[in-house]
């Protein structure tokens, strides 16, 4: 026959309130840059993005299966390739 027991759980402690400036946590947040947040902002499939970005700027073979954070030259390079086609296409409807 089993016994049930019945469990007590403490209350977690309360943690005081911390104020930092907003400057703090920016200064200490790296700005990092997703596939997902370039492909909105460039009106494009995230999956697109990511098929180019692995033709056009390889990443070593230990980075595969992990998130993606794009250089500066990255988000350059794909912006000015995804916008070009659209400033082409409105050239040629002129």
């Amino acid at each position: 026959m089993a016994t049930t027991r019945k469990r007590s759980h403490a209350a977690a402690p309360k943690l005081a309130a911390v104020e930092t400036p907003v400057e703090e946590v920016k200064a200490e947040t790296p700005s990092v840059v997703t596939p997902k947040m370039l492909a909105t902002k460039l009106n494009i499939s995230p999956k697109v993005l990511r098929g180019w970005l692995r033709k056009n700027h390889t990443r070593a073979a230990e980075q595969k299966n992990t998130s993606w954070s794009l250089s500066e030259e990255m988000v350059t390079s794909a912006t000015a390739h995804f916008t070009k086609k659209d400033d082409d296409a409105d050239n040629s409807e002129a």
